[in-house]
């Protein structure tokens, strides 16, 4: 019997995602995370977190648009007692993530109008008149 050689083994599977393989299974890459997330608080007796940023982008599996990275203008609750997110934003960031986040229910997104930054960071110019 003769072996097929394998031509490219190190692109077996591909650089993007294919209907005919299933490569990265994301619905259980995103469920395994949030159980990731939920039991490690459970285990410090959490009852949950104010997410942001990175931890956000883990947990929940949601990414701030690129043009408004790094406004801060978006926080997730994750309680351990909930298998669902809660996502508070604002402006056009919430209508972002209700169109390309169908995993989170619409009832947990929920629109506020964010503070800005304590401290001098959240100070206002004054012009002197």
């Amino acid at each position: 019997m003769v072996k097929e050689p394998n031509l490219y083994p190190d692109l077996g599977y591909g650089l993007m995602a294919v209907d005919w393989q299933e490569r990265v299974n994301f619905p259980l890459l995103r469920k395994q995370r949030n159980e990731r997330t939920r039991r490690v608080l459970k285990e410090n007796g959490m009852a949950g977190a104010l997410l942001t940023k990175s931890n956000l982008r883990y947990a929940a599996a949601v990414r701030t648009p690129l043009y408004t990275a790094g406004t801060g203008n978006e926080i997730a609750v994750i309680a351990v007692d909930d298998e669902d997110p809660i996502l508070f934003t604002s402006g056009l960031i919430a209508v972002h993530n209700r169109k390309h986040c169908p995993w989170i229910k619409p009832e947990n997104m929920r629109a506020c109008q964010m503070m800005p930054p304590a401290g001098s960071a959240g100070v206002l110019p004054i012009e002197k008149q």
